[in-house]
């Protein structure tokens, strides 16, 4: 794993999140009704996830969670540094 200036030489960082990316746009605009019983999600947590600003909501939330576990690893490691 590439910590500080190393990490932004790779060349394949950015071509990663694009991906990443453009699989989130697939999951967010994912048809969300459904015609027949045999295509409809089996479970409570499968259903709710049809709505496609519940989707959003949640993957915001967890893009913000790593974000902040992400700064507090990073806050920590620039403290130990600099100590």
């Amino acid at each position: 794993m590439l910590l500080g200036p190393e990490a932004a030489n790779t060349s394949s960082t950015p071509q990663n999140f694009c991906l990443t990316l453009d699989i989130l746009k697939d999951m967010a605009s994912r048809p969300t009704n459904y015609t027949s019983d045999a295509a409809a999600p089996i479970s409570k947590f499968q259903r709710v996830f049809r709505h496609r600003d519940f989707r959003l909501l949640w993957l915001g939330a967890f893009f913000s969670f790593v974000g902040s576990w992400v700064q507090n690893v990073g806050q920590g490691w620039l403290v130990y540094e600099l100590t």
